[in-house]
C-alpha cells in the first residue's frame, strides 16, 4: 500500500525515504537544468560573445574562495596578483549568486574567459572577465 504522494509530480511511494528522492522529480529537474543551460548559452553567445565552457554550477562564494586559495598557494605566492585581486573584488559584487565558467565563442577562449553569473533559475545576471 502506497501512502506517500509527491506533491510535485503526484507519484506514490511506500516510505518517506523513497519520497525524499523522487526519481521522477529528479529526472524532470535534470531536464529542466539542461534546457536552461542550453538557453543561457545561446543568450550569452548573442549578448556578450561568450559560451559556457563548463556546465558545473558553482556558487560565487566558492569561486572567490578558490581564487583566494590559489593566489596564496606555494605555486603562485610570488606572482603579481593585482589582476587576481581585481577579479575577486568584482566577484564579491555577486556573492549571493552562482556562476559558470565561459570562454569567448569565436576564438575558443583565446580572447576572453570569465564567470557568467546566474540566479537560482539559471538567468543571466552578469559577467566577470578573468582573461
Amino acid at each position: 500500500m502506497k501512502n506517500f504522494i509527491c506533491k510535485d509530480c503526484g507519484a506514490d511511494y511506500e516510505s518517506t525515504k523513497e519520497l525524499e528522492r523522487c526519481p521522477l522529480c529528479e529526472k524532470a529537474r535534470e531536464q529542466w537544468l539542461e534546457n536552461k543551460i542550453e538557453q543561457l548559452n545561446e543568450d550569452i553567445i548573442e549578448k556578450i560573445g561568450m559560451e559556457i565552457q563548463d556546465e558545473r554550477i558553482t556558487s560565487v562564494k566558492e569561486a572567490i574562495e578558490s581564487w583566494e586559495n590559489a593566489i596564496v598557494s606555494e605555486e603562485f605566492k610570488n606572482d603579481d596578483h593585482t589582476g587576481d585581486l581585481e577579479i575577486i573584488e568584482e566577484l564579491k559584487k555577486y556573492k549571493d549568486y552562482d556562476c559558470l565558467y565561459s570562454i569567448d565563442a569565436e576564438h575558443g577562449g583565446v580572447w576572453g574567459q570569465g564567470f557568467v553569473v546566474i540566479d537560482e533559475d539559471i538567468n543571466y545576471i552578469g559577467f566577470v572577465r578573468t582573461i
